[in-house]
């Protein structure tokens, strides 16, 4: 009975360590490890970012998406309208660019079930110079900086009326996470304070 005690108040310790440090470093795991490898964060004097929402799903027609133009279009306005929220510069064209690809498959399953699969991966790219050669630039991920494959959830799985709600709930999730990492390294000025007379 005692051990169980000390584990329970193990997990609790654990569990406020987790949260106060997600507090007081305020950026996400991918943004931590980018400034532990690099010293500085990738997001740092960016002036603004240009959203693209691609959606692909290869059985569109089993998914009931026969339009998924419209999903597209309401999940570019989600990540334009955070993005805002946030102080966060839209910008038009070119880079830098925030791709927010979004992936839906139909599951065959032998009991009719309607069951999809499907992934949201959030990152940004940019232009960079190559050291070998300065005038060399290349276009390429830099947060949260690991390949699409790895970036942003896992595989999940809902059914066909809540599989949009769920993508939703993850687009939103890793919009929040760019944005609290951009403004993390980002911080706006805060206005001199007036001093009121007495």
């Amino acid at each position: 009975m005692k051990a169980k005690k000390n584990w329970i108040w193990v997990a609790i310790c654990i569990s406020l360590l987790v949260a106060l440090s997600v507090k007081l470093f305020a950026v996400t795991w991918n943004e931590k490890e980018r400034l532990e490898e690099y010293g500085v964060s990738t997001l740092r004097g960016l002036e603004g970012v240009r959203p693209v929402v691609l959606f692909w799903s290869p059985n569109k027609n089993k998914l009931g998406f026969h339009d998924t133009s419209n999903w597209r279009l309401e999940f570019q306005m989600e990540s334009e309208l955070a993005l805002r929220r946030n102080g966060i510069k839209v910008l038009d064209a070119g880079l830098p660019t925030l791709t927010i690809f979004i992936e839906a498959n139909a599951i065959e399953t032998t009991r009719k079930l309607d069951i999809y699969a499907f992934k949201v991966a959030t990152y940004l790219e940019e232009e960079v110079q190559l050291v070998r050669d300065p005038k060399l630039l290349a276009k390429t991920p830099t947060w949260p900086h690991d390949s699409i494959i790895v970036v942003g959830r896992g595989v999940m799985m809902a059914g066909r009326n809540k599989v949009k709600p769920a993508i939703r709930e993850q687009v939103i999730q890793q919009m929040n996470e760019f944005c609290n990492d951009y403004l993390a390294a980002n911080p706006k000025e805060q206005p001199p304070q007036q001093k009121t007379e007495k």
